[in-house]
């Protein structure tokens, strides 16, 4: 399905693509993420879970451009609510930088260490209760689509209103119960690893990548810095060589593991490679089993029934190629980005 507005989140705006005059009155939604302009267009591995919905003819002349709006009953008039998602601009709250001079010595960026600091294992705790808690609540979709009582206010947690993909919305809910300070970052998957590589998705701003390259040493420096997982089949690794002007700073190597010594803990959280957002519940490196918990898909219910756009438990088998694919990598936060 083509995708017939191209989406700038750092301009916040939508174009209509004129290059064929037959689809200038003609919009889908597509039923994938878009990506950046300044980024390649998602190959076909990377087409969304999310669900299809029907093409309808409208005049793009008439239509006012107009940028996502958060608290809003209904969200405002889209071509395509993953692209709103998405076009939101990060907000990127800097804490007060001490002088490099102040700081202790500095860790390689995603050294991957044995064990997490006991607080943030807690709170990792704290995250893991609150997804299952709501697993067994039964939470799922009721009063049309991506909506439902308990979902609005995931959506709500995140600074959206009700009607948006929310997947991210529910991982974003169960860190907030454990005082995460950013969960907007959670809205989608390309926010949320770029959130783990200390990067915007929707700014490129070079004054923006020394800031938050600052803050980097600075929880690495505390022993706590945000940390990305990936397999050598994992998207990333290839997104991150092709587009090393933003992201030099990382160390790929280090960052890549095979699924016999892969660090991820319960609490990390899933990004998946098709544009989908889960929460590691368990993971055994013997066997390659992973347990999640996941909102806005399919999977085990509370009473062991398949339910479907709903809270579900879900497992996968790493030590098969085709599951790993599956990732884009898993994320974990850093102490720093909770409350005190």
């Amino acid at each position: 399905m083509g995708n017939f507005y191209g989406l700038n989140p750092a301009q916040n705006q939508l174009r209509p693509n004129l290059s064929n005059p037959a689809q200038l009155f003609r919009v889908i939604t597509p039923s994938i993420n878009p990506s950046p302009t300044q980024h390649p267009a998602l190959p076909s591995h990377q087409q969304s879970h999310l669900k299809p919905v029907q093409a309808k003819l409208v005049n793009p002349l008439n239509l006012q451009q107009r940028s996502p709006q958060p608290h809003l009953a209904q969200p405002p008039l889209r071509f395509n609510q993953v692209s709103s998602l998405l076009s939101q601009p990060d907000r990127v709250h800097l804490p007060t930088m001490r002088s490099p001079a102040s700081l202790p010595g500095v860790h390689p960026l995603f050294q991957a260490r044995g064990q997490m600091p006991a607080k943030l294992n807690q709170l990792h705790q704290t995250i893991v209760k609150s997804g299952l808690k709501e697993w067994t609540s039964g939470v799922r979709e009721s009063g049309g689509s991506n909506r439902g009582p308990r979902i609005n206010q995931y959506a709500a947690n995140s600074d959206f209103g009700p009607g948006y993909e929310w997947c991210g919305f529910f991982t974003a809910w169960n860190y907030s119960e454990a005082g995460f300070k950013y969960p907007e970052h959670f809205a989608s998957y390309q926010k949320a690893r770029d959130f783990f590589l200390y990067r915007s998705y929707t700014s490129r701003s070079p004054a923006l990548h020394q800031q938050l390259d600052q803050l980097r040493t600075q929880q690495t420096a505390s022993g706590s810095s945000r940390q990305y997982f990936i397999m050598k089949e994992s998207p990333s690794f290839d997104y991150v060589k092709d587009h090393r002007q933003y992201y030099n700073h990382v160390d790929l190597n280090s960052m890549t593991h095979t699924w016999q010594n892969l660090p991820i803990q319960p609490g990390d959280v899933a990004l998946f490679s098709h544009g989908h957002v889960g929460m590691v519940v368990s993971y055994d490196q013997r066997t390659g089993r992973l347990e999640t918990v996941e909102g806005n898909t399919s999977g085990t219910g509370p009473d062991g029934k398949l339910r479907h756009q709903a809270v579900v438990r879900k497992s996968y088998d790493l030590s098969k190629a085709d599951d790993r694919k599956r990732f884009d990598g898993f994320g974990r936060a850093a102490l720093g980005d909770f409350e005190a």
